[in-house]
């Protein structure tokens, strides 16, 4: 199998009923319905000119439509962009403004009916834009007549989530995804017998080839919405243990919400959790503080202490980059926090020591990926000494996407992807330090932003705080915005957390700023954006 399309052609051979199933509906989708499904969407794309490489639109969310559409697309001999779709209602005429800034360079859309009149107001403002609703494609008994879809044509261009910048689109070709299907396979141990619980968006890397990695490895997937799981993450979690399930993923803000659902043991009542071998936690940086939280309030139901498998990953390499080895307790590393800045070494110190931060093992890089720790010089680096991580291996995408005519940017430097991650590795293994953009420079000394904002979570009522540190390079001081319920202590609560900077980190050039809560901008994917927050900062401080 060289390409998804050709995916698609093998999963009418499917008689065993492995399926997709929608628990907030009820609906189910067998692997062998999808084919039919996609030709006809692939015959209805045809008609439109979609042919090799031309880029579609999915705006559809987790429904059973989802999969005819993309491997219609793929079929077709197109490549598919999904569309981030609203979470809440909202007016179709404000969701299309927002959206429309985000399709450059898509001429066809696909949509659901739930997403209808939002792509009619799309259209009112693209009228180039080809609008096609997937409940208008009829079945198809055989693929049709398309042009030739090669390993090395474009299937996917991903958006990365932009944290710290603009949202870039990786340009993803079918070798590479498959690429990742392979490696992910042997690297995470998932299998066909596997049942998989999910509900990141699959507008977003996580989400998308989890489910897609799914249709390749037979394994049966049940879906939510992020909308069920933000609001209702105990009803996900009853459905795991009701269904039996093996994995569940998603970043490491998911868990907490997990394990803060599930604080007071007493409302675990009737969960079973043995069935759970494999939880996910990748796309953000996890915390050990998290990992322990998981384990307190989930293992009186039974899930073991060697369920949570933090990995590593990126759009640029499709998905999986490293994990460590399945069925082993998370590992902990607590490293002298001056150190890992100031001199780029790893020194270990006792847990919870004042000074000490903690970083979680993610193991080595998944097969056929190869993975290297580089300095500032380009030279690696050995054992104990950060670096900046770099990457070599078939499932990197082959560049960014600009504008049409000039379809990817650069991406590789000397054959290297060059990820901006630092890491260090432990006795062979890694561990990720932080961002080299989220560093924050302060009378020549380097402070990671993610240790000032864990000392800041810490002082927060509840030790969970909503908080963001960026740098003001211009007075060389750290500023931190940090949510609060509570306005009426705003003022008092700042001392406190600036104190508490001051004293933990021995840096006093730190400003704090109390917001109420959900000021602070996320991405799609839950992740803080920290040029937005900047960006917010310089107008909440305007003279």
């Amino acid at each position: 199998m060289r390409t998804l399309a050709e995916l698609i052609d093998h999963l009418d051979d499917d008689r065993g009923g492995t399926q997709l199933v929608f628990p907030e509906t009820g609906e189910r989708l067998l692997h062998r319905e999808i084919p039919e499904r996609a030709w006809g969407v692939a015959d209805s794309l045809g008609r439109l000119g979609v042919a090799d490489g031309v880029l579609v639109g999915l705006l559809i969310g987790s429904v059973p439509e989802f999969l005819p559409a993309a491997f219609g697309v793929w079929a077709a001999g197109g490549a598919v962009t999904v569309i981030p779709v609203p979470p809440v209602p909202a007016a179709p005429s404000a969701v299309a403004a927002g959206l429309a800034p985000m399709l450059d360079g898509v001429r066809h859309l696909l949509v659901a009916e739930a997403y209808e009149e939002i792509a009619r107001e799309l259209h009112a403002l693209r009228p180039d834009l080809a609008v096609l609703a997937v409940r208008d494609c009829a079945p198809a008994a055989v693929r049709p007549a398309s042009s030739v879809v090669r390993p090395t044509s474009p299937a996917i261009v991903q958006f990365t989530s932009g944290s710290t910048a603009r949202p870039k689109g990786v340009v993803l070709s079918h070798r590479a995804v498959l690429a990742c299907f392979a490696a992910t396979a042997v690297a995470s141990t998932v299998n066909p017998d596997d049942i998989v619980v999910s509900w990141v968006p699959l507008f977003h890397d996580f989400g998308l080839i989890t489910l897609l990695f799914g249709i390749w490895q037979g394994y049966e997937h049940h879906l939510f919405s992020a909308w069920r799981f933000i609001r209702r993450p105990r009803e996900v979690i009853e459905h795991v243990s009701a269904c039996r399930a093996t994995v569940f993923g998603g970043p490491n803000f998911a868990y907490d919400r997990i394990a803060a659902a599930y604080s007071d043991n007493s409302l675990l009542g009737g969960l079973d959790l043995s069935s759970w071998r494999l939880a996910l936690n990748g796309g953000e940086p996890v915390k050990p503080g998290t990992v322990n939280d998981i384990a307190r309030a989930l293992g009186p139901a039974g899930l073991a202490a060697t369920a949570m498998l933090p990995v590593y990953g990126m759009a640029e390499a499709v998905m999986s980059v490293a994990c460590p080895q399945p069925g082993t307790p998370p590992k902990v590393a607590w490293l002298d926090r001056e150190s890992l800045a100031q001199h780029r070494r790893a020194v270990v110190v006792p847990e919870g020591t004042d000074h000490g931060t903690g970083l979680v093992c993610v193991g080595h890089a998944v097969p056929d990926m190869e993975l290297r720790l580089r300095d500032e010089h380009g030279r690696d680096v050995l054992d104990g000494e950060v670096g900046e991580i770099v990457l070599r291996g078939p499932s990197l995408a082959d560049g960014y996407f600009d504008t049409p005519g000039s379809p990817a940017g650069p991406l590789l430097r000397g054959g290297w992807l060059h990820t901006g991650d630092l890491g260090v590795r432990l006795d062979g293994e890694l561990y990720i330090a932080g961002r080299a953009k989220d560093m924050v420079i302060v009378a020549g000394r380097n402070f990671f932003a993610e240790d000032v904002e864990d000392v800041v979570r810490a002082g927060m009522p509840g030790g969970h705080g909503r908080c963001v540190a960026v740098a003001d390079h211009d007075r060389e001081r750290v500023v931190v915005v940090a949510e609060t319920d509570d306005l009426a202590t705003a003022a008092d609560l700042s001392v406190r957390l600036r104190a508490l900077v001051s004293s933990r980190l021995d840096l006093g050039a730190v400003d704090v700023h109390v917001v109420p809560r959900n000021t602070l901008p996320r991405t799609t994917s839950g992740k803080w954006q920290r040029a937005l927050t900047a960006r917010y900062l310089r107008e909440l401080v305007k003279p």
